[in-house]
C-alpha cells in the first residue's frame, strides 16, 4: 500500500491545509451571499462540513488502488458529501433551535459543492498515482535511459536498504516497483515500502538481469508483478500491478515493456 503523498510530502500536506482553508472561504462567501445567513453561522457550518469532508477525503486515498466498481465508488461519495452535510445541519441547529429553514433551502447548492470537491480530490489522487514522482533530472521527452534487453550477468541475490540503525535485506523478487525522486528511490513491497539512497539508473543497471523494465524515467517496475496494461491517454498507459497499484509508462517504456514481455 503506497504511503499517503499528504503523510510523505510535506509541500502536498501544506498544499492540502491551504486548499481545505480556501474551500471553507468559498464556501462561506456562497452561504452568506446565497442563503443569507450570518456571517458567524455560515462560518461554523462551513468549517464543519470541510473538515468532515476532508477527513474522509484523506482516508479514501487507501482503497482508491482496489475500489474499482463505478457503484461503490459513487456510494463511497454519497456518504462521503451526506457526513458533511450531517456536520453542517448539526452545526445549524445549535444556531436555530427551532428549526433550520436555511439550511433546506440552501441544500442543493451544498451538495452540488461538496460532491465538486470530492471528485477533484479523487481526480487528482488518480492523477498522482498514475504519475508517480517525477525526477528532479529533466530527460528530454519521455526518454528511457534502458536497454531493449536486458544486460547479461548473474541475477542479483538481494537488496540492501539502511533504515537508521538498521538494514533490511530485500530479495528482488520481493519488490513490486521502485519510484524515482532525484538521488533516492522508493521500493515497494506487497506490504511495505522502504526509501534508499541510490539512483534509478544504478538500480536499473542492477535489477535488469532480475526481469525488472523501466517504464518511465522514474519507475521501474518488475515483471513478474503486471496484472494488466490499460491506454490511459494519447502514447500513454497504466500498468496494474498485482496490489492494484497503477504506475505509467511512456511510450518509450511501453515500447521497452513489450519487447520485454515478448508481446
Amino acid at each position: 500500500m503506497q504511503e499517503h503523498p499528504f503523510i510523505r510530502v510535506v509541500p502536498y500536506r501544506i498544499t492540502a491545509v491551504a486548499m481545505a482553508a480556501l474551500l471553507t472561504g468559498i464556501y462561506t462567501v456562497s452561504l452568506v451571499w446565497y442563503g443569507k445567513l450570518p456571517v458567524l453561522p455560515a462560518l461554523a457550518e462551513s468549517i464543519a462540513g470541510i473538515l468532515l469532508l476532508s477527513a474522509a477525503g484523506f482516508w479514501v486515498w487507501y482503497v482508491t488502488g482496489v475500489l474499482h466498481s463505478i457503484p461503490a465508488q459513487a456510494i463511497l461519495a454519497l456518504t462521503a458529501v451526506t457526513c458533511s452535510l450531517a456536520g453542517s445541519l448539526a452545526i445549524a441547529f445549535s444556531f436555530a433551535p427551532s428549526g433550520p429553514g436555511h439550511f433546506v433551502y440552501t441544500l442543493p447548492f451544498r451538495f452540488a459543492y461538496c460532491l465538486g470537491a470530492w471528485i477533484i480530490l479523487l481526480q487528482w489522487y488518480r492523477i498522482y498515482q498514475a504519475t508517480g514522482c517525477e525526477e528532479n533530472v529533466q530527460v528530454p521527452g519521455n526518454a528511457v535511459v534502458a536497454s531493449p534487453v536486458a544486460p547479461e550477468g548473474n541475477k542479483p541475490e538481494r537488496i540492501s536498504v539502511k533504515d537508521g540503525t538498521r538494514i533490511h535485506i530485500l530479495q528482488p523478487g520481493e519488490v513490486l516497483y521502485i519510484q524515482a525522486c532525484g538521488d533516492y528511490v522508493t521500493l515497494f513491497t506487497a506490504n511495505a515500502q522502504y526509501l534508499k539512497e541510490q539512483t534509478m539508473k544504478q538500480l536499473e543497471e542492477q535489477l535488469a538481469p532480475a526481469g525488472f523494465v523501466r517504464i518511465h524515467r522514474s519507475v521501474l517496475v518488475n515483471i513478474q508483478a503486471i496484472l494488466r496494461i490499460e491506454l490511459f491517454g494519447k502514447e500513454t498507459y497504466l500498468v496494474r500491478l498485482k496490489n492494484n497499484v497503477s504506475v505509467r509508462a511512456s511510450a518509450p517504456g511501453y515500447k521497452l515493456l513489450k519487447e520485454r514481455l515478448a508481446l
